[in-house]
């Protein structure tokens, strides 16, 4: 990400079917840092679901689409800016 700081941010995705969409799996990306009050929305993916699929497969899939994602990737980096200028 080109960030040279110690900083470590976890990242959680949230995900199953699409209650809008039916057919697809949405995933929902926050990230913080460790033991943090602030949690920040990052992006969110989608991808069409697949009969018979394990729940592992489906966060597999959509790990994937988080990782292609190119707004994920730019907002993550703009959060972690933003953690370390606000740093205390």
């Amino acid at each position: 990400m080109g960030i040279d700081d110690p900083m470590i941010v976890e990242v959680v995705a949230e995900f199953g079917e699409s209650a809008a969409e039916p057919g697809m799996l949405l995933a929902q990306a926050w990230a913080r840092e460790p033991n943090g009050v602030t949690s920040g929305y990052i992006t969110s993916v989608r991808v069409p679901a697949k009969a018979n699929e394990s729940p592992a497969e489906q966060g597999e899939r959509l790990f994937c689409a988080l990782n292609e994602s190119q707004d994920f990737a730019e907002t993550l980096t703009k959060f972690i800016h933003l953690l370390i200028k606000n740093r205390r």
